[in-house]
């Protein structure tokens, strides 16, 4: 299987951002993994990174791992924004949910977004959910 491009973890908790790039990074998927820990801060880096049509390899999107609960504008906030932003490749990435509580009100709220949200995931991440996932993604692509 061919490496992912780019892995984007969203999220204000450190904790849990080191263990989810310590986990995808010892799994080897991908060519290279951030993290940010801030929807704004994301916002302004996917302006800058993904505007207008870049190339990279078809079928093999970035995945950008958002947190649900962030202090000021949380993950729910940041897709409203998403879809705001003007000459953003959104077909380069897949924007996977992650959340704490999985509670069902912030489940039905995920599907709300489902033309933005590949899925949404327990953190922190746990090595079988990020290999269904991958899965999950060759099905879909």
């Amino acid at each position: 299987m061919a490496k992912i491009q780019k892995i984007l973890f969203v999220d204000d908790d450190m904790i849990c951002t080191y263990l989810n790039v310590t986990l995808v990074e010892g799994l080897g998927i991908a060519k290279r993994v951030e993290s940010l820990h801030g929807a704004e801060e994301a916002l302004e880096y996917i302006q800058e990174h993904y505007s207008g049509k870049t190339a990279y390899p078809a079928g093999h999107p970035d995945l950008i791992f958002l947190d649900i609960k962030m202090p000021g504008m949380d993950g729910f906030e940041f897709l409203e924004e998403l879809d705001k932003l003007k000459g953003v490749d959104k077909s380069r990435f897949l924007v996977i949910l992650l959340t704490a509580s999985l509670n069902p009100c912030d489940q039905e709220r995920a599907m709300c977004h489902s033309d933005k949200v590949f899925t949404c995931l327990a953190k922190p991440l746990a090595e079988e959910d990020v290999k269904k996932l991958l899965q999950g993604m060759l099905k879909t692509r």
